[in-house]
């Protein structure tokens, strides 16, 4: 046997509820690897599958080993096995093999209706798995249509619930929204994560517009703007949809309601002022932002240098180029001693070109030797 498998399946591994008088036997079968053939599991579970016929849950108990290890094809190798051995399974079993669907969402769904044939009701594993493995694969339609089909006082949907699969959709912005405002249709309030994961998923999709919808909904319902959501907020309206002015007024709203705006909301602002072209508030909100005790990061010091040099202020760019190290203890990137070299190309500073390029070339080299 490779060493591959060698601490799969040490005794020490296996839980005791999976041991039999002293005897291993799930080791036998880890020890087969990820795909094994049909005749190599039968012989191995023949065993096992005498035990399974008065009490199955030792065999949900070694579904559920297989599942956590990620081995899809073996799980469902021995439940096909039990099947056509006339054993009984139940949810619980199926359960086990679709939680281990993560990136096979054709097969989740598979099960989910083998389940149907078998009049065996799914539970909320078994669907909330299924609908993750949809997503996974970017089939966002059916992971929704299954987490609609999940009947709410049945299976317990909380809030939380509710959250996670927004959270899920979070390339897939109307999949978010529509989640989110289906939360009051079945008696759940929406918060602030809520609210969060959905303009997160609008701001990926450059869905300004519906991010404004959400702030309104969110201020009518009295939910208040965070990090998390102002943030987002602030990206979508100022570097999506070119509206600084929402996004500074935003900062305002995130400013008075969390006292202290974190470094991504500033960060947010710093690009939204980059990318309209407005240099100046772009310094102001960096010197703000420090003036707070949030220290300016690399990336909040990078979009303000952009700022500055796209809209030709040469020398504001390589002063703020000179504060990064001396005031802000912020070591520039790649992209911050690129806006400073087109700075000093504008300038004519020759001699600071020079200068800015031995420290491009060392960075390079370092990370040359750093990768190696």
């Amino acid at each position: 046997m490779g060493s591959i498998y060698a601490d799969l399946v040490h005794p020490q591994h296996v839980p005791s509820r999976m041991q039999h008088k002293g005897k291993v036997r799930p080791d036998l079968l880890l020890q087969l690897g990820p795909h094994p053939g049909h005749d190599e599991v039968r012989r191995v579970l023949a065993p096992e599958m005498e035990r399974w016929k008065g009490n199955p849950k030792p065999a949900t108990v070694m579904l559920a080993a297989l599942a956590r290890k990620g081995w899809v094809q073996l799980a469902g190798q021995v439940l096909h096995l039990m099947l056509k051995e006339a054993l009984e399974v139940n949810v619980f079993h199926y359960s086990a093999v679709i939680s281990a669907c993560e990136d096979d969402w054709r097969l989740s769904l598979e099960l989910l209706d083998q389940m149907k044939d078998l009049d065996i009701s799914p539970n909320q594993i078994s669907f909330s798995s299924a609908s993750t493995a949809c997503a996974n694969g970017s089939c966002w339609h059916l992971s929704l249509h299954l987490l609609h089909s999940m009947p709410c006082k049945r299976f317990n949907l909380d809030q939380v619930s509710f959250n996670s699969a927004i959270d899920v959709c979070r390339v897939e912005w109307a999949g978010a929204v529509a989640l989110l405002l289906e939360m009051p249709r079945r008696g759940l309030s929406q918060d602030a994560f809520s609210f969060g994961a959905a303009i997160n998923a609008c701001e990926r999709g450059s869905e300004w517009q519906m991010v404004l919808e959400l702030l309104s909904l969110m201020r009518h319902i009295r939910v208040p703007v965070n990090n998390i959501s102002g943030s987002a907020a602030i990206s979508a309206c100022g570097q999506k949809g070119h509206r600084w002015q929402l996004s500074i007024g935003l900062l305002g709203e995130v400013a008075q309601l969390s006292r202290v705006p974190d470094s991504f909301v500033w960060s947010a602002t710093i690009s939204a002022c980059e990318t309209c072209s407005v240099w100046e508030l772009a310094l102001a909100v960096l010197h703000q932002m420090s003036f707070n005790h949030v220290p300016p990061n690399v990336e909040s010091c990078t979009a303000c240098l952009s700022a500055c040099e796209k809209t030709c202020h040469w020398q504001h760019t390589l002063l703020l180029f000179s504060e990064m190290d001396r005031t802000f203890h912020v070591s520039p990137n790649i992209i911050s001693m690129s806006s400073a070299l087109a700075a000093t190309h504008r300038g004519g500073q020759h001699l600071h070109a020079l200068e800015l390029l031995s420290r491009v070339y060392t960075s390079a080299w370092s990370l040359k030797r750093w990768w190696s």
